[in-house]
């Protein structure tokens, strides 16, 4: 078993990997955030949008919300974990946003996301109680839905744009 990683490992690596989307994005047109699509029919806008529903799933469970609820969609649904469908359910509600909104709001959920996970250092909410340390499982999900999260759609991004 490995060491916990500390809130300050952690934000150095969502750090890390957001300023590198974040300098690919900057670079994009409004119309390739918005009509250049991949055979599922997500734009580039659309896989920020995703990005942002997962963060937000990470600070609700740091409070303690249900995902169903942090994500606005059927308990049943969510209860079921077929990510797939949970995904599509997310990308069919916000699929209509505009660019400059979707730029907006994407940025403002992960400064909320990054200030949520700078408050561990103080306690507040640290899974098991760890000020400083978080263990896994919740290292895992925190890992999963920021930097590899972020890097793991950055190389679709990269590849739908042609952006390198």
């Amino acid at each position: 078993m490995s060491d916990p990683l500390t809130v300050d490992t952690v934000l150095a690596r969502v750090d890390e990997a957001w300023a590198t989307l974040e300098r690919t994005v900057r670079e994009l047109t409004p119309a390739e955030l918005a009509t250049i699509r991949d055979p599922a029919g997500w734009a580039v806008k659309d896989h920020l949008l995703h990005l942002a529903a997962w963060e937000r799933v990470l600070v609700g469970r740091l409070d303690g919300r249900p995902d169903h609820e942090t994500l606005g969609l059927e308990p049943g649904l969510v209860a079921g974990d077929d990510e797939d469908a949970i995904n599509d359910a997310i990308f069919r509600r916000q699929r209509d946003a505009a660019p400059g909104d979707v730029l907006e709001s994407v940025r403002a959920t992960h400064a909320a996301m990054r200030a949520r996970l700078a408050a561990l250092r103080d306690g507040a909410g640290a899974p098991g109680g760890a000020a400083r340390a978080i263990a896994p499982p919740a290292a895992d999900w925190i890992e999963g839905n920021t930097w590899a999260h972020y890097l793991q759609h950055l190389g679709w991004i990269r590849e739908l744009t042609g952006r390198r």
